[in-house]
């Protein structure tokens, strides 16, 4: 039997998917989901997540999930909250995504970081998005703070912020707008940065 191709770094922090023995390392890597229950982490969040063959994403929210005996369960006030996060996403040949959320059955907040984000996405062979936000909401950012979201892909598809199924993307909180959003596209396929769905943004992004 092969080995498995996904091993937690030696600080215990992270993922990594690796290809032992020449194999083709095509497993996922994950660096935190929420699927039936709430991450909530304080002070600054670093996270690195890297695969070969398989899929890379960064953080992933679900509001729900399905058994073979009730169906669909609700996962209503599930979610991952954070405050300040670099989190950087890399896959060698499949999909890479940095924000990752699905919601179709509550209205709680699927994804909210809270303070400041530098997001780098990036895929040889791959998609690579930033944000991917199938339906419902998330929120990035707050007063003053800072949002910087670089993505890449040289040979595919790389979208920066992709919000869709009425879904609903909104930088900054409550208590006022971010200082600023940057988005930063780079790659020779079908790079350019653009939105599918409805995102709020409360001030003019930067797109370079």
């Amino acid at each position: 039997m092969a080995p498995a191709d996904q091993e937690l770094s030696t600080d215990g922090k992270n993922y990594t998917t690796t290809a032992p023995e020449g194999k083709v390392g095509a497993a996922d890597a994950i660096g935190l989901e929420a699927g039936g229950g709430q991450i909530n982490v304080r002070n600054t969040t670093n996270i690195d997540v890297s695969a070969i063959g398989g899929t890379a994403t960064g953080l992933a929210a679900y509001d729900s999930y399905y058994t073979s005996t009730t169906v669909i369960v609700d996962l209503d006030g599930a979610g991952i909250i954070l405050e300040n996060a670099n989190i950087d996403v890399k896959s060698e040949k499949a999909s890479a995504t940095g924000l990752l959320g699905t919601q179709t059955v509550s209205d709680g907040v699927l994804i909210n970081i809270k303070g400041n984000l530098n997001l780098n996405v990036s895929s040889n062979q791959g998609n690579a998005y930033g944000v991917n936000l199938d339906g419902g909401r998330s929120i990035i950012g707050s007063s003053g703070k800072d949002v910087t979201i670089n993505v890449s892909s040289p040979s595919v598809s790389s979208r920066n912020v992709w919000v869709h199924n009425n879904g609903i993307l909104s930088f900054g909180q409550k208590d006022g707008r971010v200082n600023s959003v940057s988005l930063n596209n780079v790659g020779t396929g079908d790079s350019d940065p653009y939105f599918i769905g409805r995102v709020d943004t409360g001030l003019s992004l930067i797109l370079l």
